[in-house]
C-alpha cells in the first residue's frame, strides 16, 4: 500500500511475488539500502514517488501494458543505468521527472511503444552518456533532457532523434555542454 516501506532505511532486500500489479506510491521512497529489486512482469502500475531517492544502482522493468507515475526515481542518487521493456502495442505511460535529478545516472534504455518524451524525464542527469528511445517517439516535453551548466560532465556527446519527431519542447536539452551533434529528422515541425 501507500507509503509501505517509506523510510525503512536499512532494508535491503525485497521479494515480490509474481502476481503484484501495483506498486503504490511512495512505497519505498528513501530506502537507502535497497540497491536492487526485481520488478515482476505482472506489474501493470508504478505509482508516483515509489521508489525516489532509494538507493537502486540499476533498474530493470519489463510489462505488459506499463504506466509509470510521477518522479518514480526522482533523487536517487546511486541510480546508474535504466532499462524499460514493455511487450504490449499500446503507448507505455510516462509521467514527469521519471528519472529527474539521478546524477550518476548513466545510460537510460526504453523499448516500448513510447510517444511522448515527458517534462523534466531526465533533466539533471549530469552523468548520461546513452539514451536509447524507440522511433516512436513524437515529442520531447519540457526540459526532458536539461541540465544544470556548473555540475553537467558534459558526457552526452550527441542525440539522435526519434525519425517520427514532431516536437521538441522549452528547453528540452537545456545546459548539455558536451552536445556536440544531434539528427533532426525532416518531420519535425516545432
Amino acid at each position: 500500500g501507500k507509503s509501505a516501506f517509506r523510510w525503512c532505511s536499512n532494508l535491503q532486500e525485497v521479494l515480490l511475488p509474481n502476481t503484484l500489479q501495483c506498486i503504490s506510491e511512495y512505497s519505498f521512497e528513501n530506502t537507502s539500502a535497497l540497491k536492487s529489486i526485481v520488478i515482476p512482469t505482472s506489474i501493470k502500475s508504478i505509482e508516483a514517488y515509489a521508489f525516489s531517492a532509494s538507493g537502486l544502482t540499476s533498474i530493470e522493468i519489463e510489462g505488459n501494458g506499463l504506466s509509470i507515475g510521477n518522479n518514480v526515481f526522482w533523487k536517487c542518487g546511486s541510480l546508474v543505468s535504466a532499462k524499460i521493456k514493455d511487450n504490449s502495442a499500446y503507448e507505455i505511460a510516462l509521467n514527469r521527472g521519471t528519472f529527474a535529478d539521478c546524477p550518476l545516472l548513466q545510460t537510460i534504455e526504453i523499448d516500448a511503444n513510447l510517444v511522448r518524451v515527458p517534462d523534466n524525464f531526465a533533466s539533471g542527469t549530469y552523468s548520461l552518456s546513452t539514451v536509447i528511445l524507440p522511433d516512436t517517439v513524437v515529442t520531447y516535453g519540457m526540459e526532458s533532457f536539461s541540465s544544470i551548466a556548473a555540475y553537467d560532465k558534459g558526457f552526452l556527446k550527441s542525440f539522435e532523434l526519434s525519425a517520427n519527431t514532431k516536437y521538441i519542447e522549452k528547453s528540452t536539452f537545456q545546459h548539455r555542454k558536451g552536445l556536440e551533434s544531434i539528427d533532426v529528422p525532416d518531420t519535425l515541425e516545432t
